[in-house]
């Protein structure tokens, strides 16, 4: 056998273990960079402020048509949804809120659309706000994306009440966007036009690329570990000195300390505050989905696609290339904004609206 052949083929053996052993310690930090659940904190010791309410500000209460209501989930637990209606309704607004999210902090918006007449219904997903939680540990995130497109199938379906004659328009913020994608891909529901607020298509995962936090999530899961927070996440903890700057996802300072308020004062808003592995591997074989569907690249529903800038959470970039290859979408990038543009100060917020309200009016 030459010498030649026998060279390149123990140098090609090494460079495999060399990638394998790579791959191991790599992986093996990222573990590191969990979290497994701890009993250091319990939010339940937090006491609810019987005030609170009365702080709020005037915009962030609802009005007095907003109600509360409950229905049954075909995979077995009970979701919270709220409706919010006018008398001479223009349309209606179905919300899908984002991750670890909850329909209080949407009050503010709700009474934007009801002020343009559109009736508004919004849901808590699986898990969150005042929707069922499954784990024993309530402040963790454990999303089943395929049952969420079902549950929202359903609140279309059975709950939400609109003209036939004019489909309910979505409103999908981050996560609820990244739904909304995927029963769209699988040609799951019937709508005509869909806002989505910084789209949840690529997650931002800091310093280990996406495609190894996936292999990663992946792993875990399979190892029984998918429980574990994933790298940057961890349970909801108050802060006596949180400021407005430390929210990264939108730069009004009285907005930016909204939630962190609802979390403070109500138990049930802190609910899936942090992500686990098995949440990313779910996310990640669902988003593999939604790249390679060819069905929706050639979707009859008109996408409005706002994209923020600067965006703590998720890559912008990709949520515009996304949107270039559907034949119905159009994108908006909004400069210098964060990832909550239902939450960000007013001049971006307001533009942000007008966009949206001139969309549906086919002004733009």
């Amino acid at each position: 056998m030459p010498l030649g052949f026998i060279y390149r083929f123990t140098l090609s053996h090494k460079l495999i273990t060399f990638k394998r052993s790579l791959i191991c310690i790599v992986t093996l930090l990222v573990m590191v960079s969990c979290s497994p659940p701890t009993k250091t904190f319990t939010n339940t010791e937090l006491s609810e402020d019987k005030h609170f309410y009365k702080s709020l500000p005037l915009a962030a209460k609802p009005n007095k048509n907003f109600k509360f209501g409950n229905f049954f989930s075909e995979h077995g637990y009970t979701l919270r949804y709220g409706s919010s209606l006018v008398s001479l309704p223009k349309g209606t607004i179905v919300i899908a809120p984002g991750q670890s999210e909850f329909i209080e902090s949407y009050f503010e918006l709700i009474n934007d659309f009801n002020k343009r007449n559109y009736n508004v219904w919004i849901m808590d997903w699986h898990g969150q706000g005042g929707s069922e939680h499954s784990m024993s540990d309530q402040t963790r995130a454990k999303t089943n994306f395929q049952n969420d497109q079902d549950d929202l199938k359903k609140f279309f379906s059975s709950i939400v009440v609109y003209n036939h004659k004019a489909l309910p328009v979505v409103v999908a913020h981050s996560m609820g966007a990244h739904i909304l994608l995927s029963a769209l891909s699988s040609d799951m529901i019937a709508i005509d036009r869909a806002v989505l607020s910084s789209p949840m298509v690529t997650v931002k995962t800091g310093l280990f690329p996406h495609g190894l936090s996936s292999f990663v999530a992946g792993f875990a899961s399979t190892m029984g570990l998918g429980w574990w927070y994933a790298p940057g996440n961890d349970e909801w903890i108050d802060s006596s000195n949180y400021l407005s700057t430390d929210n990264e996802n939108t730069s009004d300072p009285m907005r930016s300390l909204l939630k962190q308020e609802w979390r403070r004062h109500k138990q049930h808003t802190r609910k899936s505050y942090g992500v686990t592995l098995e949440w990313f591997n779910n996310y990640s074989k669902s988003r593999g989905k939604i790249l390679n569907s060819s069905f929706l690249t050639k979707t009859k529903t008109k996408i409005l696609m706002t994209v923020a800038e600067i965006d703590a959470l998720v890559i912008p970039a990709d949520s515009l290339k996304l949107c270039r290859t559907i034949i119905n979408c159009r994108s908006i990038l909004y400069k210098g904004a964060r990832h909550e543009l239902y939450l960000e100060r007013n001049n971006i917020r307001e533009k942000w609206l007008d966009h949206i309200f001139k969309w549906l009016d086919g002004k733009i």
